[in-house]
């Protein structure tokens, strides 16, 4: 789902909702800076459901969950699987036996409990992520309501500068106008550069590195 509405981005830039073309533009624009803010922080922000997410561990008592806030009151399920090899041989683990973390996403195994080391040994089921359903309530009415912001941020330049590269920028004075050239690379380097919304993003990002493991840890 996308983090905002083309009615509540032209609010936020004090604009017209744009009609016809012009508005399946803006509508694609919004789609477009949604999956980049999903790459940018390895994050999904609308409530998902991930059945059987199966997880990489290392020996130890944590494991840390890619998507976050987990929601509560939907089902959570913790499996390990019961064969070294690939077999659909599963165990759920009882909640006694494990803390969660539900805001950070992390569960922690209780003292004398501990994780084993391996691909794909355990799996998740878990809701996590925010309500919202960009008709009656939105991201911005969540505790990630700056990420609402971000793509307001974004969209807006983007909207501004329709058709001009994104390394030039130019400045009007009276009828002459001028065209600068920037270097390539701006503040991150990425197709959307908003020093405002990346600083607001950097904050949500995780690093995610499926499949690898680092060298085995001793306890």
């Amino acid at each position: 789902m996308n983090y905002t509405t083309a009615d509540r981005l032209s609010a936020y830039m004090k604009i017209t909702t744009p009609t016809g073309v012009q508005l399946t533009a803006m509508n694609a624009l919004i789609t477009a800076i949604t999956k980049f803010i999903n790459q940018y922080t390895n994050r999904t922000f609308d409530k998902t459901t991930y059945t059987r997410f199966e997880v990489d561990t290392e020996r130890g008592q944590t494991l840390v969950l890619p998507q976050f806030p987990v929601v509560t009151t939907d089902p959570f399920i913790l499996e390990r699987r019961n064969s070294q090899i690939n077999e659909d041989h599963w165990e759920v683990i009882d909640g006694l036996y494990y803390t969660l973390d539900s805001n950070a996403g992390i569960i922690q195994m209780m003292d004398g409990v501990y994780l084993f080391r391996g691909r794909r040994l355990y799996r998740v089921t878990y809701s996590a992520g925010f309500s919202f359903d960009n008709v009656s309530t939105f991201l911005g009415d969540t505790d990630a309501a700056d990420i609402e912001v971000a793509v307001w941020l974004i969209a807006q330049d983007a909207w501004k500068n329709q058709g001009v590269p994104s390394n030039l920028y130019q400045e009007k004075i009276g009828d002459y106008s001028i065209t600068y050239q920037r270097p390539v690379k701006g503040t991150t380097g990425y197709m959307f550069d908003n020093a405002q919304a990346i600083a607001i993003l950097d904050q949500y990002q995780t690093i995610n590195n499926p499949g690898l493991l680092t060298p085995l840890q001793s306890i």
